[in-house]
This record gives structure tokens, C-alpha cells and sequence, in this order.
């Protein structure tokens, strides 16, 4: 019996991997429920059974990149409210988005959210929002510790368009790599371009000089 429930739950996670794959790559409209159960390896009518409906299968999708999502900022969380710590998480931040590989699962994630901008932008909507949610509170935090050490320029932005930004900095880096080859004609290494999107980033949020570079972990200092 227990060895029945684990095929049962293989194959569903089967047919959720091969339908994310295909939706990143067709969006919803252009995805096939046969192709998807080839590419899972089952037929079209097991599909059906495990989701009733292409849009129900499309639903369980989106379900599991917003699990990615949790994990995502999980990762990325402040170690702590002050301006190492702000610095740091922009380092995480930026690392994952330039060292991303075109076969990972937050690039099929990036393809989905790509689409959902250029679609109806619900399942987008439903991401930006939950990621300021969780996230910008600690993030609004961080740049007050920043300034209360007086390392933060007095810069009028409201920290909830500061996240934003950073996050768009970011996807865009993620964006021009998803083909497999970079696009955007980048001058120098990858460790390069970390280096200066965190410099950029971290001086447009105010940061001064000093404090950025003295949070600037040694070895990372000149790419």
C-alpha cells in the first residue's frame, strides 16, 4: 500500500514538473495537456485524474512557485537590522540572479511570471504582493537602522518602492539569461557584475560610500 501511495504521488509530481515546463515555456493558452502527459510519461486521462481540469493543473502550478517564492525569501532574510546586514542581503539577492542557471526552477519561475506581466497579470499581482508582505517590513527596518548609524543619505523614497526597484534591478539580470546565452551585453565576469549591481543598488538606496564598501565582504571587493 505505502509503496502504491509513493507511485501515486511520483507520478503527480511528474505531471506537475512536465505542465511547468510547459506552461513557462507556451503560457496557459499555447500548453497541451497531451504533451504535458508524454513529457510526464503518463497518459492524458491519468492527467485528468489527478487535475480536472487544464486550469486546475495550471492552479496546482502556480501553487508550488509560490512555495518557491517562501523559500526564495527565506534565503534572502536579514540576518539582522543594521546597514551589514542590509548590505548582505543584497549580496545574497544579486548572487542568486546572476549565477541563475537557465534550467533552474526559479528561471521556469521568471518565464511564468514574465508571461503573467504580459497576460491578464494575476498570478504576478498575487507574487509582487505576497513578496512586499512578507518582506518589506524587515526591509523598511534595515534601511532605518542604516540611517539611525548614519550610514544612509537622506534619499526621499518610500522603502516600499526601494524593494520594488531592487527586485526589478534583479529580474532583469535574471531575464536576459534565461535563453541559455547572456543577452544584455554586460561588461566584464559575473562576479563583476554582482559587484556593481550591488554597488548601483546599494548607493541608490542611499548608502554611503564608506559604509557600503566597509560592508563589502574583502574578498568581493574588486572583480
Amino acid at each position: 500500500m505505502a509503496t502504491r501511495r509513493l507511485a501515486h504521488a511520483d507520478r503527480r509530481t511528474s505531471i506537475l514538473e512536465a505542465a511547468t515546463t510547459a506552461f513557462a515555456a507556451k503560457g496557459f493558452d499555447g500548453a497541451r495537456t497531451l504533451e504535458i502527459a508524454e513529457a510526464a510519461g503518463v497518459s492524458e486521462a491519468l492527467v485528468y485524474r489527478h487535475f480536472p481540469s487544464k486550469q486546475a493543473l495550471y492552479d496546482a502550478v502556480l501553487e508550488r512557485l509560490i512555495e518557491d517564492q517562501d523559500r526564495n525569501i527565506a534565503i534572502l532574510h536579514l540576518p539582522e537590522a543594521s546597514t551589514r546586514g542590509l548590505v548582505e542581503c543584497l549580496w545574497r539577492y544579486f548572487e542568486a540572479c546572476v549565477y541563475n542557471t537557465p534550467a533552474s526552477r526559479a528561471s521556469v519561475g521568471q518565464r511564468i511570471l514574465l508571461l503573467s506581466l504580459a497576460g491578464d497579470g494575476r498570478h504576478a499581482g498575487l507574487l509582487y504582493a505576497r513578496a512586499q508582505r512578507i518582506g518589506s517590513e524587515a526591509f523598511a527596518e534595515a534601511l532605518e537602522a542604516a540611517r539611525r548609524e548614519g550610514n544612509l543619505e537622506p534619499v526621499p523614497i518610500d522603502p516600499r518602492n526601494a524593494w520594488n526597484f531592487l527586485e526589478h534591478v534583479g529580474s532583469m539580470i535574471t531575464a536576459g539569461r534565461l535563453s541559455g546565452a547572456p543577452v544584455i551585453p554586460y561588461a566584464g565576469s559575473k562576479a563583476k557584475i554582482l559587484r556593481e549591481a550591488v554597488l548601483f543598488c546599494g548607493r541608490g538606496l542611499g548608502l554611503k560610500d564608506a559604509a557600503l564598501m566597509a560592508s563589502v565582504p574583502a574578498s568581493r571587493r574588486r572583480a
